[in-house]
């Protein structure tokens, strides 16, 4: 398991550095990143099989995975978490990512993902409550990119963390606006 420690000091993460977001984030958000860095070994993207479950075991609920698939022009879902499970009221193995975000907000939401594996990059993404008897956060969410065993980088994989349901689009919006997108050369 990755400590905090080990990507919290240091240029990365400092006051100007590339991944300062880190320092605010929820721990589950920090553990995963720290493994998908450790897990690159000087690449700049680490294969898919390089992040072993051992590493994320804790946070594991909260993770999900996504393939591009040429074919359908879209992410398929490989693995969703039981917490993320609950938050969209069904298992999403298999789904379409436009089946997830909703027809209206798939166009810029592709765009943002497709960016993840051509750049490649990693995002992240706080919603904030907009009414104020909600609680303050509504939705978190960190995209890395993964590579396949070619080394082709066709997969996405993060950790979101939910409080509520995300089915609800009063609630929470399908695409955010407050997202901070950091090229993974930057990281090298």
């Amino acid at each position: 398991m990755v400590e905090k420690r080990e990507f919290f000091a240091g240029d990365l993460a400092g006051e100007h550095g590339p991944l300062r977001f880190v320092r605010c984030a929820h721990q589950h958000i920090a553990l995963l990143l720290g493994a998908w860095l450790d897990a690159r070994r000087g690449a700049l993207v680490p294969l898919k099989s390089d992040l072993t479950p051992d590493s994320i075991l804790s946070i594991l609920p909260y993770v999900w995975v996504y393939r591009y698939e040429e074919a359908v022009g879209d992410f398929v879902c490989r693995i969703s978490g039981e917490r993320i499970n609950d938050a969209w009221g069904q298992s999403l193995r298999g789904v379409q990512f436009r089946d997830i975000v909703g027809q209206s907000a798939h166009p810029a939401a592709l765009r943002r993902w497709k960016t993840i594996i051509e750049t490649p990059s990693i995002q992240y993404g706080k919603v904030a409550a907009a009414k104020p008897h909600q609680d303050k956060v509504i939705a978190e969410r960190l995209v890395l990119p993964l590579a396949d065993p070619d080394g082709a980088v066709c997969y996405t994989m993060g950790l979101s963390v939910y409080p509520y349901r995300q089915d609800d689009r009063e609630r929470t919006p399908p695409v955010w606006d407050d997202v901070t997108v950091i090229p993974c050369a930057e990281l090298m």
